[in-house]
C-alpha cells in the first residue's frame, strides 16, 4: 500500500483532501501547525496518523519524512490570509518559501518520493476579472503571493536541475 504525507491535513483544503483520499488505498498520514476547530476536520482521525510539526521545524518534519517513508506528499501548508500578509510580510515569507527551501534540500536526495504535489494559488497572477490562463504573466499583488510565486519558482528550478517529481496545482474559490 502505497504512504501519502498530506502537509497541512488541518486546513480545510487538507482535511477535505485527507476525507476523499483515506477513502483510496493509500497509508495516509498528516502533518499539522495548529488544531484548527475541530468540526472543520473532516477525516476520520481514527484511520490517519497525524503529528503537530509547525512548517519552521523542518528538522522535525525531516526526521517524520525519513520515518514513514511516503511516495507522494500533497503540500497545503502554508498562511493564506491574504491582506494579513502585509502586517507580516516576513513571516508570510518564512513559512511559504524559505520552509519550502529546507525541505527540499532533503527531499530531492530522499529515494522513496514519487510526486510532490505543491498547493499554490492564482494569486500570483494578481487581481484579474476575467479567465486566467498558464500563458498569463505573473503579477503577485500581495505578500503572500509572492511567496507563493517564489515556492513555484523554486520547485521548477528543483525540477529542471533534479528532476524533482513536482506537480503545481492552483486551486481558486
Amino acid at each position: 500500500m502505497q504512504k501519502i504525507l498530506i502537509l497541512g491535513i488541518n486546513s480545510f483544503s487538507g482535511s477535505a483532501f485527507a476525507n476523499y483520499i483515506q477513502k483510496k488505498k493509500y497509508k495516509v498520514f498528516g502533518v499539522y501547525h495548529k488544531q484548527k476547530n475541530k468540526k472543520y476536520i473532516l477525516y476520520d482521525r481514527k484511520k490517519i496518523i497525524t503529528k503537530k510539526i509547525d512548517n519552521l521545524e523542518h528538522k522535525k518534519l525531516i526526521f517524520f519524512i525519513k520515518k514513514i517513508k511516503p511516495a507522494i506528499i500533497v503540500d497545503f501548508a502554508s498562511i493564506c490570509m491574504v491582506n494579513e500578509s502585509w502586517k507580516y510580510k516576513s513571516y508570510y515569507n518564512k513559512v511559504n518559501y524559505t520552509s519550502k527551501i529546507n525541505l527540499t534540500k532533503f527531499l530531492v536526495n530522499f529515494p522513496h518520493l514519487k510526486k510532490y504535489i505543491y498547493i499554490s494559488t492564482p494569486e500570483i497572477f494578481g487581481s484579474k476579472k476575467k479567465i486566467l490562463e498558464e500563458s498569463n504573466k505573473f503579477n503577485p499583488s500581495t505578500p503572500y503571493a509572492v511567496s507563493k510565486l517564489k515556492a513555484e519558482k523554486l520547485f521548477l528550478n528543483l525540477f529542471k536541475k533534479f528532476l524533482f517529481p513536482i506537480i503545481i496545482c492552483r486551486f481558486s474559490n
